[in-house]
């Protein structure tokens, strides 16, 4: 098992349409999907509640989606959700490793 938890300032950007994503993890992601928690400060996010995400098997990669609000399907965190050049990101998640 692996736990992850870390913070980030995302500065001056603002205007992306590109997914808020944390590559090169550590350790593989093995056999199944992994949520955990996601903190947000000055964010247009629609009051969504998000979280982090290890999608599959043999990722690694922590994706952030939010659920549905039961109108939509879900989806990713992006950076033009950012209102502010100063936005704090918290995460915290637990998975299971390859051996």
């Amino acid at each position: 098992m692996c736990y992850l938890h870390g913070g980030l300032l995302f500065t001056n950007n603002t205007t992306s349409s590109s997914e808020v994503q944390i590559s090169n993890l550590p350790f593989t992601g093995a056999s199944s999907q992994y949520t955990g928690t996601v903190w947000l400060r000055r964010t247009s996010t629609g009051n969504k509640a998000y979280v982090a995400v290890i999608g599959q098997s043999g990722n690694t990669t922590i994706s952030v989606h939010h659920h549905s609000n039961g109108n939509d399907m879900g989806g990713s965190l992006i950076y033009s959700n950012f209102q502010h050049n100063s936005t704090y990101f918290q995460f915290s998640i637990w998975y299971k490793v390859t051996t």
